[in-house]
C-alpha cells in the first residue's frame, strides 16, 4: 500500500455508492466521467498512485456525500460543476465540498463571509450575491470537521458507528471498540446470531455487536 493511501481511507466505487446512499453508476461518472456526458467532477486523491485508478479517499467520499445531497435538493449538475471549479480556486483545495462552510438553498451554493458588522451572511458563488439558506444540509451534521483546517474528519455514519480515516482505514467501526461493522455482522451471523457467543468472543458488549448487526442491516437494506 502506498505511504500516501495510509490514514486517508480506501474506498471503492461500489463501496462509496453503499454508505452514501448515492448509486453505484453515478459515483462511478462523478470520478471517471461518462459517454456522452461532461468529463469527471471529482478528481480522486489516488488517481495517480498506481493500481488505485479505481479507489479513493475518504474525502473524496464525502465529496460525493455532499454532491449527492446537494442533487436531492435538485441543484442542478451542471451548476454543481460550476460551483465545485470555483470552490477549488476559492478555498485552493482540491476537497471544497469537504469543508464546514458550504451550505445551500436547494438552488444555489454558498459559503460562509464576514460581514462589516460582524453579521454572518453567506455569499452566493457564482454571481456574488448574498442570501440566506434556507436549507442547511441537516444531514451533513452527522460530518465531524477539523477545528483548523475546516475540512471533514470524520463521518458518524450511523448509531454508536463512525467512519474515521485514520482507523481501520476508514472502513465503518464501532466508535467505542474500534471493530469494523462487518467483521462483527460476519461473526453474527457465522454463530447463529448470537449476539453474546460474539460479544465474548471478542469481549465486548452484546450492544456494541448490535450496534454492528443493525448498521449493516441498515446500509445494505436488509429487513431485520
Amino acid at each position: 500500500m502506498s505511504h500516501s493511501m495510509l490514514g486517508e481511507g480506501i474506498y471503492g466505487f461500489g463501496e462509496v455508492a453503499r454508505l452514501t446512499g448515492v448509486s453505484s453508476p453515478r459515483v462511478r461518472a462523478w470520478f471517471k466521467g461518462a459517454s456522452h456526458r461532461p468529463g469527471a467532477v471529482i478528481q480522486s486523491d489516488y488517481a495517480d498512485v498506481e493500481g488505485a485508478e479505481n479507489l479513493v479517499s475518504f474525502l473524496d467520499m464525502i465529496d460525493a456525500l455532499v454532491i449527492g445531497k446537494l442533487r436531492a435538493c435538485d441543484v442542478p449538475m451542471q451548476y454543481l460543476r460550476k460551483v465545485h471549479r470555483a470552490l477549488i480556486q476559492e478555498f485552493d483545495s482540491p476537497h471544497p465540498f469537504c469543508r464546514k462552510d458550504i451550505f445551500t438553498d436547494g438552488k444555489r451554493v454558498f459559503i460562509h463571509t464576514a460581514e462589516e458588522y460582524g453579521e454572518e451572511r453567506l455569499k452566493e458563488l457564482l454571481t456574488r450575491q448574498y442570501a440566506f439558506p434556507k436549507i442547511m444540509l441537516p444531514s451533513l451534521r452527522q460530518v465531524e470537521y477539523d477545528a483548523d483546517s475546516l475540512l471533514a474528519r470524520r463521518w458518524k455514519i450511523g448509531r454508536g458507528v463512525v467512519i474515521d480515516p485514520s482507523r481501520q482505514y476508514g472502513k465503518p467501526i464501532v466508535d467505542s471498540v474500534g471493530i469494523p461493522t462487518a467483521v462483527l455482522a460476519s461473526a453474527y451471523e457465522g454463530n447463529e446470531r448470537d449476539v453474546r457467543a460474539v460479544a465474548d468472543w471478542y469481549g465486548i458488549k452484546p450492544k456494541e455487536v448490535s450496534l454492528a448487526v443493525d448498521f449493516e442491516r441498515t446500509i445494505n437494506g436488509v429487513a431485520a
